[in-house]
């Protein structure tokens, strides 16, 4: 003789239910704490491009203050600064104060390439880049655009723009890094030599 099958009642069912119901929404929890996670963290990231770019634009100004004082006084004392002779002694000083000046004339150049704003968005509409931004006729409209977004297009997006900022910021420090060694590898020995032609000159004449 068979034994009966046993049945669920209605309270065994509702714990069953209730059961998968916590499931799911641990799950939903779990996934919302995990896009809020990896947003706030790219939100982290770009704030902090944002103050490698201030301390960048910081250095870069003490470069082009310096540099501005270097040329021109090379170009303003130009006659001044020339041992009057012997000949080769001027012709010498001549050629080192130019190379200082180009040197110079080098490390400005890459140091506002270096401040030059980093502009690019790459092929995709962003939601947080500025120029993408404008490009919407009215302000409802982007309002409209951002009430849509899902937490993962929002996460993409952020994610694009770390990436791009970061090949920017990469630009900046590289062109920052040849203005510095213009000054350190050219400007500065050069100026050292003519120091040493002043020298030879004072005991000469």
């Amino acid at each position: 003789m068979k034994e009966p099958r046993p049945t669920s009642t209605y309270k065994d069912r509702s714990k069953a239910k209730s059961s998968w119901g916590r499931k799911t929404d641990y799950k939903d929890k779990k996934n919302n704490y995990q896009s809020k996670f990896i947003t706030d963290s790219l939100w982290h990231i770009i704030r902090r491009f944002d103050h490698m770019i201030e301390t960048t634009n910081t250095k870069a100004a003490l470069i082009i203050a310096f540099n501005t004082f270097i040329l021109g006084g090379i170009v303003l004392k130009w006659g001044e600064l020339l041992p009057p002779n012997p000949l080769w002694l001027k012709i010498a000083g001549s050629i080192i104060l130019a190379a200082a000046a180009g040197a110079c004339v080098v490390s400005l150049f890459f140091t506002f390439r270096a401040l030059a704003p980093y502009l690019k968005s790459h092929n995709y509409r962003s939601n947080v880049f500025f120029k993408d931004i404008e490009k919407h006729q009215e302000p409802e409209e982007y309002h409209k655009e951002m009430t849509g977004l899902t937490p993962d297009h929002l996460t993409r997006d952020l994610s694009f723009q770390v990436h791009v900022i970061s090949g920017g910021m990469s630009d900046k420090f590289k062109c920052l890094e040849k203005a510095i060694h213009a000054v350190f590898y050219a400007q500065l020995p050069a100026l050292l030599l003519f120091v040493v032609v002043r020298f030879i000159a004072f005991f000469v004449n």
